[in-house]
């Protein structure tokens, strides 16, 4: 009742399915920001709801990769310039159009690498004393081992981001770890770090 001609069918209920998609979309785009918004608009200049945008974010390639390579790059500095750093990881990310850092995820990078060359110490012991109290855990995925063995300083950057941001990071820059297998994050979560300064 109530369906005209060929709407019971699987292509008429994907015709409606997909008008409904796209009035919802205009509805969410035009919100708030009539006077912005045309037809023929691209889609990343509209103002768009915040809960729209959250979900276009979630969508773009994760920022922890960067924030990764980026403390092994700070490493091999020898003036462990981090604005350098930062600055060459987004040059390279800006090549990709569609993975373009905005104002928030730049601050992120900066803020997490930062903090992981400040507190280097205080989380190299910690996951030091962490090989040491789990004998059977491989050494070389918690990052303890020797430097010019290229895994272990890419699990030692990977694992001392993970402490730093469970146990050092301030609230407003703290974000869920979602870049470490389950077996290591248990143990991460339960590592204690000690007041030693980088």
């Amino acid at each position: 009742p109530g369906l005209r001609r060929g709407q019971d069918t699987p292509k008429g209920r994907q015709r409606s399915m997909a008008a409904a998609v796209l009035t919802a979309a205009l509805a969410l785009a035009a919100h708030g920001s009539a006077g912005l918004w045309s037809p023929w608009a691209p889609l990343r200049t509209l103002a768009l709801p915040t809960r729209l945008r959250m979900c276009v974010r979630s969508l773009r390639p994760p920022i922890e990769p960067m924030a990764i390579n980026a403390i092994v790059a700070a490493w091999k500095r020898a003036d462990g310039d981090v604005d350098a750093v930062v600055r060459e990881a987004l040059e390279r990310r800006a090549f990709d159009g569609d993975a373009r850092l905005d104002e928030e995820d730049r601050s992120l990078l900066t803020t997490w690498i930062s903090g992981v060359l400040v507190d280097q110490a205080a989380l190299q012991a910690a996951l030091a004393a962490l090989a040491a109290r789990e004998p059977f855990y491989d050494d070389a995925e918690l990052g303890v081992g020797h430097d010019d063995n290229p895994y272990v300083v890419l699990c030692r950057a990977e694992c001392m981001l993970a402490l730093w941001l469970l146990h050092r990071a301030p609230e407003d820059v703290r974000r869920p770890v979602q870049f470490i297998d389950a077996d290591r994050l248990g143990l991460l979560e339960a590592c204690i770090v000690d007041g030693v300064e980088g």
